[in-house]
């Protein structure tokens, strides 16, 4: 949470989330609640605490490939040739959120919004051949 590479215990249970932080002897600081608590379920298994901006401070990621299959017409698609071509279920999911983190990739570096249509179009006339 500090960005400062040192271990922190989140709290998001009971009636005021927020977390400590360590010092760099490896103290405990005092309680901090957190000054906006997201909108979503941190328990959810979907959900991974990750630095995408390489800040040193946990963004919130939701893997998206499971629910992709239903929300996006391109990454059903993607899904679907690689299980025509044999890969096994999970195979398939992991590939898809390997493209999914590359997207997402290419969103934040170049400032640009998720498009459907750019997002999957080679892929569509790659995975066809």
């Amino acid at each position: 949470m500090g960005g400062d590479g040192q271990v922190d215990l989140l709290v998001h249970a009971g009636p005021l989330p927020g977390f400590f932080e360590t010092t760099s002897d490896g103290t405990w600081q005092t309680f901090k609640p957190y000054e906006v608590f997201p909108s979503f379920d941190l328990q959810d298994p979907n959900v991974r605490l990750v630095d995408l901006t390489g800040d040193g401070r946990s963004d919130a990621l939701m893997t998206q490939a499971f629910a992709a299959l239903s929300a996006s017409p391109g990454a059903r698609a993607y899904y679907d040739q690689l299980r025509a071509r044999g890969a096994g279920h999970n195979a398939a999911l992991r590939q898809l959120a390997n493209r999914l983190v590359g997207i997402l990739h290419g969103c934040l570096k170049t400032r640009t919004r998720y498009d459907e249509a750019t997002a999957w179009s080679h892929h569509s006339k790659t995975l066809a051949a």
